[in-house]
């Protein structure tokens, strides 16, 4: 996920490393806070804050845009000028709550057609 954040984001190690110095210089900040306080005063860090945690639950770094897509009423949209690199997919953070109930795209549970099979 490293290489893949280098790569998609300019200067990505040395934000990093201002958002661990902001982190630091705020630690009696609520964590529930932070994200607000990173948008108002740094809005650098909070869309390197968000490609990271995107990264650890969508399994890919890129191809989403740092506003969020509130203008479209999504949750997020793409980027058309940064395509997304998957760096997880079944390891992605975002299958494990749901794991047992839903199938990752593209998985299939079992032989092809498994859904036409009357229940036993």
């Amino acid at each position: 996920m490293l290489t893949a954040l280098q790569t998609q984001i300019a200067d990505f190690i040395e934000g990093a490393r201002a958002l661990a110095q902001f982190i630091e210089q705020h630690r009696d900040t609520p964590v529930a806070e932070l994200p607000a306080q990173l948008e108002e005063r740094e809005p650098r860090l909070a869309a390197i804050t968000q490609q990271i945690v995107a990264g650890w639950y969508l399994g890919q770094v890129g191809g989403i845009d740092s506003n969020g897509g509130e203008d479209e009423g999504r949750s997020s949209r793409e980027s058309p000028d940064r395509p997304a690199v998957v760096v997880a997919y079944e390891h992605a953070l975002m299958f494990d709550p749901v794991r047992d109930v839903l199938t990752i795209p593209s998985y299939c549970r079992d032989l092809p057609g498994y859904w036409a099979q009357r229940p036993a």
